[in-house]
């Protein structure tokens, strides 16, 4: 497993190879372009980097000239994807969807640290919002994140009953018309979104779970065991990340998730990791690091990806990145690459 940063179970990419063979790209030509192992590729137990898997399908995109290769992927994936069993043993332990959710967002955190899911309830606006954040070291991920929400779309509409998404949220620009994700995707599709995300109404969160148990005995039959999960999970993550993940990895994984929320100071990082502020810097300089320093850098690489595949305003990019003004962003930036917001979007656009 790749160490010190963002990865991806290789079982995500299991059907890739097949999927660009049929399109008339060559797979191995294309995978090994990006640094990645042909042979790890859809392999169980196996960890690809989350940068190189981005790179690979915009790549890919590009190569066979199919702008919506991500969503067109989804698509063929088997009904019987490599997730079905893992699936299929939540239904047995939850007899709603919020439960489902809950349980699949903490079974993720063992498959992927590239990005994480967050769900949310407005009870005044009656919406339910389900964010996905991408780590701050993502490169350009289009045609991924596209790829996520029909995957998403997909798993609904087989697994739950009569829900229907009012919007999809995405950070860059949308790749072909407008009209195309609107019918894909039977909702609204908004982009150059400050966030990435799916809403829906919080009345279906409380529908049940329409799974392969959906009508039988053993539907939500086990979910007494949801204890055992959590602590099964919560090992297996811990294995995954093994004593060896730095605090400064955790804390560049959390930042995406509360950065525009006003909690990216060192107090409210420290609160969520469940320590002190004081031992939090004592881990911090014990590996040569300093908060402020790794904010920075977190900001720089949401900046840097932000200003490659999108179009969203300036001062809202500031204000997502918490900064207090859109000077102090220019401030940054011109600390950064020596140009101003502006210049810094139209360097990395004409690349």
């Amino acid at each position: 497993m790749p160490k010190k940063q963002p990865y991806v179970r290789a079982i995500a990419l299991a059907n890739l190879p097949e999927f660009v063979a049929k399109h008339g790209g060559d797979p191995k030509r294309l995978i090994s372009k990006v640094g990645l192992d042909f042979s790890h590729i859809g392999k169980q137990g196996t960890f690809l980097s989350w940068s190189k898997a981005c790179n690979l399908l915009e790549l890919c995109a590009e190569t066979i000239n199919e702008p919506q290769f991500g969503i067109k992927w989804a698509d063929e994936i088997s009904e019987d994807f490599p997730n079905t069993g893992p699936m299929v043993l939540i239904t047995a332990l939850v007899s709603n969807v919020r439960q489902f959710i809950n349980i699949a967002i903490e079974y993720h955190k063992s498959h992927c640290n590239g990005l994480s899911y967050e769900l949310t309830e407005d009870e005044a606006l009656k919406e339910a919002s389900y964010f996905i954040h991408l780590h701050p070291k993502t490169p350009v991920c289009r045609q991924y994140a596209e790829h996520i929400a029909a995957v998403i779309v997909r798993m609904s509409q087989r697994y739950l009953f009569d829900i229907k998404f009012k919007e999809i949220h995405f950070q860059h620009s949308p790749l072909c018309p407008l009209e195309f994700y609107e019918t894909k995707f039977n909702c609204k599709v908004i982009f150059n979104s400050n966030h990435f995300k799916i809403i829906g109404k919080t009345s279906d969160l409380d529908k049940p779970f329409n799974g392969p148990l959906a009508n039988t005995p053993l539907n939500g039959s086990l979910a007494f065991l949801q204890p055992v999960l959590k602590r099964y999970l919560d090992r297996r993550l811990i294995k995954v990340r093994h004593s060896e993940t730095p605090i400064t990895n955790t804390i560049e994984e959390i930042l995406p998730s509360v950065l525009g929320a006003k909690k990216s100071d060192i107090d409210s990082l420290a609160t969520i990791l469940g320590i002190s502020t004081k031992k939090l810097q004592r881990l911090l300089k014990t590996e040569g690091h300093n908060f402020s320093a790794i904010r920075d850098k977190t900001r720089q690489n949401m900046t840097k990806r932000f200003f490659s595949e999108s179009d969203i305003p300036i001062t809202d990019i500031a204000r997502a990145l918490d900064y207090k003004s859109p000077e102090a962003f220019n401030t940054a930036c011109k600390r950064w690459v020596g140009q101003s917001p502006r210049e810094y979007r139209k360097t990395l656009k004409t690349k």
